[in-house]
């Protein structure tokens, strides 16, 4: 499909860093406050590949398996391993 303009402005708005952060809480896995290692954001720097500021290579490992699985157990041809840069 092919997305009109201002379809086209709206995407590039939703996904630019800075509207991410906006709203953060709506990534987080429960709500604000219910955390038990105490405040968290999910929209930190900006940047890619520093989850291992906050992930073990092994947690990290574990969490690709898992979604990995997920997306095939949707039959979903998801390119994971490609976009999400897994070794």
């Amino acid at each position: 499909a092919t997305l009109t303009h201002p379809e086209l402005m709206t995407v590039v708005e939703k996904s630019s860093f800075q509207y991410m952060k906006s709203i953060d809480d709506k990534f987080l896995p429960i709500p604000r406050g219910t955390l038990p290692w105490g405040e968290f954001t999910m929209m930190r720097q900006g940047k890619t590949g520093q989850s291992d500021e906050m992930i073990s290579k092994d947690r990290q490992a574990l969490i690709d398996t898992h979604f990995q699985q997920e997306l095939k157990n949707l039959q979903s041809d998801f390119p994971y391993s490609e976009f999400c840069k897994v070794i």
